[in-house]
């Protein structure tokens, strides 16, 4: 966990020194693939005529600047190689994982973790009322574009591994939000029932 926290701050310190040191066009692409995100929730509450309440906007508003922030860090921050790289495989990253390759682990918990806050938060944005296929959609989505940006200007590997473990920890995001409304629905039910119950209760 130390050496995964290494890491991350140092993505972190990357992602800050050299964004102002990048060419407008990387910078405007890697804005306009978040503006897309965050535009197709604003749409789905607008097709619903659902007006956005203070903890919907505030959600969204996080949202949007944690996926600006990821894909500056996993692309833009980067240093751009002297040739296209791309494995298309699903499995090398846990194989190599599994066979003892500490960094293979750093990195796919970090891709695991990467989309979740995408899948956690947009059911909040939009009251639940998306589904397993909404964050699926949304995630490959973004991982796709993080992914193609990395190719296209050489910022990185394109790897299979990555979009897959992306859209997993999405999904992942997404059901620890449903399990948790539920919970908290579970207590307050069981709350009110207990008062009910009670000797003051109605």
């Amino acid at each position: 966990m130390k050496t995964y926290m290494i890491y991350i701050r140092r993505f972190l310190k990357d992602g800050l020194s050299y964004f102002f040191k990048l060419p407008r066009h990387l910078i405007l692409f890697g804005l306009g693939v978040s503006a897309a995100v965050f535009l197709f929730l604003i749409w789905q509450k607008l097709r619903r005529k659902e007006k956005l309440r203070a903890g919907e906007l505030i959600s969204l508003a996080a949202l949007l600047l944690y996926l600006v922030f990821s894909f500056i860090v996993t692309t833009l921050a980067r240093t751009p190689d002297s040739v296209r790289r791309y494995d298309l495989s699903f499995s090398y990253t846990l194989r190599a994982a599994l066979t003892g390759s500490w960094y293979s682990a750093e990195m796919m918990l970090f891709n695991l973790l990467l989309l979740a806050p995408l899948g956690f938060l947009t059911p909040l944005i939009l009251d639940y009322r998306c589904t397993f296929r909404d964050i699926l959609f949304l995630s490959l989505m973004m991982s796709l574009s993080i992914e193609c940006t990395q190719f296209l200007f050489r910022l990185g590997l394109l790897e299979g591994d990555d979009l897959l473990h992306n859209c997993l920890g999405a999904l992942a995001g997404y059901l620890l939000a449903i399990q948790l409304r539920k919970a908290v629905f579970f207590f307050r039910d069981w709350g009110n029932t207990n008062a009910e119950r009670s000797p003051g209760g109605a």
